[in-house]
């Protein structure tokens, strides 16, 4: 057995004791104080933001990693207590057994291994948490003093009687509210700006003067703009970007998507109203080509909980941020998010990148060597979809891959046959895949959707096209496509 050494006083010393000292002292002042002072400066940071609603879920995830990180501190310490107390008991019988002694020794270097790295684990939370609110303060402040001017001069205009007087004040009013919509992100400001969308409105409403009410309804687009316009950094490198039916998240290197979705006038709004009047509560549907959930967003709020979606994104990192969406917006319980892309044939295919990450495609892109790409997994719909599920609406986004996934369909079709297919049509997909119109529209009159509707983008109104009319367009247009007899076409607005 070896003896404990005896320090010239005539107690015991011991490197352990030292050591676990050392490391106490060490996570004493890092365990409570540290909390205390992140979560008094999140507090804050929310409160000055005035995005307590739109936040919580971002702050919420740095509080519970905090808290994680936290309770590891406390257990290393009680490990640390544990040893000394071990090491007390053992000096006090005057022998340490060798074995004991040599585990002990150790789990020291360990523990201060483990110390180091939940230090820092905390460290970087810190620097997360001190991004956001960063970013948060950063986009509040200077627009206040312009909202409330705003304000104040749309009242000023409310309370006249005469209408040219207001001309000059209508066109400040203006030059005030482009000034905000030109700025990158607009948060808490929703509350004052839907009170100059009414202030304008009765404007509107109380003067007949044409030139001045074009002038105020210019005033309440921007300001409209002005109310979705919010686009917050994460720390990961992505966005939150507002839409009109939640929050977005948006991979940080796609910045032609973030300007476009945080221009605040929504995406493809008149297919979004389409889609939400053939959809009720507690239907199952099906969006292929999810991206990062701008149309499941919708879709899912109309079938609520008692529905089903199926979400079909086959880019890993796509997949990733549809996910987050989902649950940032509390959709996730509602939606199966389905990693693989959908096709004629199971098997594995090159899905090529496109110029954003919404164009990515199973076809190679004009011009391009089709080797930038991702290898992902490709399943028949019928095989994803179980057998005797009734599915009201499948809604296709595939960039020219349509033909595949209606080929990979029939059982899907023949056991539902009122569904109804929302497809993007692009004449420019078509030259990629060697087809015309009439081939294209042929074979999905064949399977039994004889009916073609043309949306109008964004008004949602449908009209009847032919493949003759589908080969002179210039563009992408969205295309319902079903059964003459669907019980579900009397709901679209016709024009």
């Amino acid at each position: 057995m070896a003896r404990a050494s005896r320090s010239p006083d005539g107690s015991h010393s011991s490197p352990i004791r030292g050591a676990a000292r050392w490391l106490l002292m060490r996570l004493r002042p890092l365990a409570a104080p540290f909390l205390l002072r992140f979560q008094a400066r999140m507090g804050t940071a929310i409160q000055q933001s005035g995005l307590s609603d739109d936040i919580t879920r971002l702050t919420g995830g740095l509080s519970a990693d905090i808290a994680r990180l936290t309770s590891q501190i406390e257990a290393v310490a009680h490990a640390i207590s544990h040893m000394q107390r071990s090491v007390e008991r053992l000096e006090t019988r005057g022998e340490i057994a060798s074995d004991r002694f040599e585990a002990l020794r150790l789990g020291i270097p360990d523990l201060r291994v483990t110390t180091r790295r939940i230090e820092e684990a905390i460290a970087h939370e810190a620097q997360r948490l001190t991004l956001v609110q960063e970013a948060m303060c950063r986009v509040e402040l200077p627009l206040v003093t312009r909202v409330e001017e705003i304000g104040r001069m749309t009242a000023q205009l409310v309370e006249r009687d005469r209408v040219p007087a207001m001309a000059a004040q209508v066109e400040e009013i203006q030059r005030l509210t482009a000034q905000l919509v030109e700025r990158d992100r607009a948060p808490a400001m929703a509350a004052q700006v839907e009170e100059i969308q009414r202030l304008t409105s009765e404007l509107v409403n109380r003067n007949t003067d044409l030139p001045l009410a074009a002038a105020v309804a210019g005033i309440e687009r921007m300001t409209a703009k002005l109310v979705n316009r919010n686009a917050i950094p994460l720390p990961e490198g992505d966005f939150a970007v507002r839409s009109p039916h939640g929050y977005v998240i948006v991979p940080g290197f796609d910045i032609g998507l973030v300007v476009y979705l945080a221009e605040g006038d929504g995406h493809e709004i008149g297919t979004v109203a389409v889609l939400v009047s053939l959809l009720d509560a507690g239907d199952t549907a099906v969006d292929i080509g999810a991206h990062v959930g701008m149309m499941a967003m919708p879709m899912a709020r109309r079938i609520g909980a008692s529905g089903l979606l199926y979400a079909f994104e086959p880019s890993p990192e796509t997949a990733a941020r549809l996910r987050r969406t989902l649950a940032f917006n509390g959709l996730d319980g509602q939606v199966r998010v389905v990693e693989q892309a959908v096709g004629d044939q199971p098997g594995q295919a090159l899905l090529h990148f496109g110029s954003n990450t919404s164009t990515n495609s199973l076809l190679p892109a004009p011009g391009t060597a089709g080797g930038a790409g991702v290898t992902v997994e490709v399943v028949r719909l019928d095989a994803a979809i179980p057998a005797g599920l009734p599915v009201a609406v499948v809604k296709m986004d595939v960039e020219g891959a349509e033909l595949g996934v209606l080929a990979g369909m029939p059982r899907l079709l023949a056991e539902n046959p009122d569904l109804i297919v929302v497809a993007e049509y692009d004449n420019a997909h078509l030259r990629r895949s060697s087809q015309t119109a009439q081939a294209w529209l042929g074979a999905f009159a064949v399977a039994g959707l004889d009916t073609a509707l043309a949306i109008g983008d964004r008004d949602g109104i449908c009209h009847r096209v032919t493949a003759q009319d589908l080969a002179a367009l210039d563009g992408t247009v969205n295309l319902v496509l079903a059964r003459g007899a669907a019980p579900r076409l009397a709901r679209l607005r016709m024009g």
